[in-house]
C-alpha cells in the first residue's frame, strides 16, 4: 500500500543561455528544498509563488493514492495549499495498492536486420544528441561573451552576432527535437542549410570563428617633442590603435582623457603667444591632440615654444579567435 504525490517543475530552457539556465535551475532547486520538508510542513508560499511566476515555471502533477483528483487541480499559484491538503487528507482509506513487475523487451522480428541505433535515437555516450546539445550550449555561451561587450562599450553590435545567434539556435533545435535527431551534428561536422552533397551549406563553426571576433584590450603609447625657435607651428598629433575597427575604451583614461580612453603626460610645456591645447577622440580609434605653438618677440619676448608629452591610448580591438568545442 502506498500514497505519493509527484510534482515536476519545469521552465522553457530555450529562453535562456546555458549559464542563465543553470542559474535558474539552481535557484528553483534551492527554493523547493527550502520550502518542502519531509514532515509535510511548508515554508512561505508567497516566496515560492514569486519564484515560480518570475521564472514562468509550469507544474506537472501526478499522484498515487491520496485525495482523489487532487493532482489535476495543482497550479503554480496553489501548489502549497494542495500539497498540504494531500498530506493532511491522506489516510488508510485512500491508500493505493501498487504492483510493479518488469521483463525484458523482446525486439519484433521484423527489426532483426536493424541495429539498436537505427531503431532508437541514441542519447548515450558522448556522441548522442544530448552530448551535442551540451556542445552547442557551450558555444552559445561563447557567442554571448563575444557579442554582449559591444553594447557595453557603447558600440553597435555587429550584424554577424544576430546571424550567429539564429544559426546556433537552429543547430540546437535539431538536437532538441526528437524527430530531428538524425540531423543533430557535432559542431565540427555541422553545416547550415540542406544536408546534401550538392548543397552542403556553410561550415558554421568556421564561420562563427571568422566573423564573431573577440574584443581584446590594447594600449598604444607614443611620445611627441615639439620645439619652435622664433616662429610658430600648428601641432596636430593622432595616436591611434592598430586598426580602424578598434575603439577607445570609455571606461579608461584620466585628466582630459577621462571617460575617453586616453592619458596625457606632459614633461615640458612653454607657449608664450600660442593657443590652448585641445584633446578629442577622432576617429573612434585615435586620440587627437592639437595646439598652436608660437614664440614671443625678441629682444624681450621668449624666443622658444615647446610641448614635450606622451599619449597613452587604451582601447578594445576585435581579434579573430576560434570557438572552443567541448570534448
Amino acid at each position: 500500500m502506498v500514497e505519493a504525490l509527484y510534482l515536476v517543475f519545469h521552465f522553457d530552457s530555450k529562453k535562456y543561455s546555458y549559464e542563465e539556465k543553470e542559474n535558474a535551475k539552481a535557484e528553483l532547486g534551492l527554493k523547493i528544498s527550502d520550502i518542502f520538508s519531509a514532515s509535510g510542513t511548508t515554508g512561505s508560499s508567497s516566496s515560492l509563488t514569486e519564484t515560480l511566476d518570475r521564472l514562468d515555471v509550469k507544474i506537472n502533477a501526478d499522484q498515487v493514492g491520496g485525495p482523489a483528483g487532487l493532482a489535476a487541480s495543482i497550479t503554480p499559484s496553489n501548489v502549497m495549499t494542495k500539497y498540504n491538503q494531500f498530506v493532511q487528507d491522506t489516510n488508510s482509506a485512500n491508500w493505493a495498492a501498487v504492483d510493479h513487475s518488469t521483463n525484458n523487451y523482446q525486439r519484433p522480428t521484423i527489426y532483426n536486420a536493424y541495429t539498436h541505433q537505427q531503431i532508437f535515437a541514441d542519447y548515450r555516450g558522448n556522441q548522442g544528441p544530448l552530448a551535442q546539445m551540451k556542445r552547442w550550449l557551450d558555444i552559445s555561451v561563447q557567442h554571448k561573451e563575444r557579442c554582449d561587450p559591444w553594447a557595453v562599450f557603447g558600440q553597435s553590435t555587429p550584424t554577424a552576432c544576430r546571424t550567429g545567434e539564429a544559426e546556433i539556435s537552429i543547430a540546437m533545435d535539431l538536437c532538441r527535437e526528437t524527430l530531428e535527431w538524425a540531423n543533430c551534428r557535432h559542431p565540427n561536422q555541422y553545416y547550415t542549410g540542406d544536408f546534401t552533397a550538392t548543397n552542403p551549406g556553410t561550415y558554421l563553426l568556421g564561420w562563427l570563428s571568422s566573423n564573431l571576433k573577440k574584443l581584446e584590450g590594447f594600449t598604444v603609447t607614443q611620445r611627441y617633442d615639439h620645439h619652435v625657435h622664433r616662429g610658430s607651428i600648428s601641432v596636430d598629433d593622432s595616436t591611434c590603435l592598430s586598426s580602424s575597427a578598434c575603439f577607445t575604451n570609455k571606461y579608461r583614461g584620466s585628466g582630459p582623457g577621462i571617460g575617453k580612453g586616453f592619458f596625457i603626460k606632459t614633461y615640458y610645456y612653454d607657449n608664450p603667444r600660442g593657443g590652448s591645447r585641445t584633446y578629442k577622440v577622432l576617429p573612434k580609434h585615435c586620440a587627437r591632440t592639437q595646439v598652436y605653438l608660437k614664440t614671443g618677440n625678441p629682444p624681450f619676448g621668449d624666443t622658444t615654444a615647446d610641448w614635450d608629452y606622451t599619449v597613452d591610448v587604451e582601447g578594445m580591438c576585435p581579434m579573430t579567435e576560434n570557438f572552443v568545442v567541448v570534448p
